[in-house]
């Protein structure tokens, strides 16, 4: 606490001067300031800084914002050296895709390394009986559909019927016609009925049963089977487009995983702070506690 001025001074002045008398209000006085005086000493006394202890405090503090290095004096001159490492702060760095490392520069100049190839996911593509994977020296990933290696079985079910369908109305057909050439071939007039047709003169109907016109029906269906298998080939084309297509996509993803949109560090002299920036967010910070480094990676 601050403590007050307890005495003023009386002046005493020599006989025959009568402005000092020697009496009890003035040696009250005296009395009573001695009194709260020697209080005063003995209470410091009791309160007082021990000068050991005293001896651990600091009286200076200062840092080299080069270095980091913090230096605390105390008021009996020791001194104790703090070495942030801030020289061995990061302020630069950069991947190389060769070696799959993070290139920090260091303030100091110095490099470190930072091996990422554990980071990276690493996808595997297996060859099929109809499916190959081609990947070339950028690490993009081509799929390709092996010639010859589609069969029914890859074929939509209803695609397969409508062919199947149509195959077996040609070869009915056919079979019908090769039967009524076979009863005909005894009977001229029956034959040519058979074959071409009378108009219904040798057999009622005949302009419809007979060898041409079934032939002519065989045609149809085995046109109409042809473009059935048009449109399967085309549907094949596309679903071999389509897995071209995702197996591209796929490919894509693979190469963006190994472009890293590396963080921006800096630190500012004036204020020893570190300053951070990214595009993206996909980094985790961290401080080590016992070493006192600011730790940091990719968020995977």
């Amino acid at each position: 606490m601050a403590y007050q001025k307890t005495y003023a001074r009386i002046n005493w002045e020599n006989y025959p001067s009568d402005k000092t008398p020697l009496n009890e209000d003035n040696l009250n006085k005296v009395d009573v300031a001695t009194n709260e005086i020697d209080d005063r000493v003995i209470h410091l006394d009791l309160n007082k800084l021990d000068k050991t202890e005293a001896a651990d405090f600091i009286k200076d503090f200062t840092i080299d914002k080069m270095t980091g290095v913090i230096t605390v004096t105390r008021y009996n001159n020791t001194q104790i050296v703090i070495d942030t490492a801030l020289e061995k702060i990061a302020v630069n760095f950069k991947y190389d895709a060769e070696t799959q490392k993070l290139v920090l520069t260091l303030d100091n100049g110095e490099m470190q390394y930072i091996d990422l190839a554990s980071l990276i996911t690493q996808f595997e593509f297996l060859d099929s009986d109809t499916i190959e994977f081609i990947v070339d020296t950028d690490g993009k990933v081509t799929a390709k559909v092996i010639e010859g290696s589609i069969s029914e079985k890859h074929l939509r079910p209803d695609y397969l019927a409508d062919i199947k369908v149509e195959s077996a109305k040609a070869e009915a057909s056919a079979k019908a016609a090769e039967q009524s050439a076979t009863n005909s071939s005894n009977f001229a007039d029956l034959s040519k009925s058979w074959a071409v047709g009378t108009e219904g003169t040798v057999r009622e109907g005949d302009e419809t049963d007979n060898s041409k016109y079934y032939s002519e029906q065989s045609k149809a269906s085995s046109e109409q089977a042809g473009q059935y298998v048009v449109q399967v080939e085309q549907k094949t084309q596309q679903a071999i487009d389509d897995i071209e297509q995702k197996g591209n996509e796929i490919a894509d993803k693979i190469e963006n995983a190994y472009e890293v949109n590396a963080p921006e560090f800096q630190v500012d002299l004036e204020t020893g702070c570190l300053m951070f920036r990214a595009e993206d967010y996909r980094y985790d910070f961290q401080v080590n506690r016992e070493t006192g480094c600011l730790e940091w990676g990719l968020s995977i």
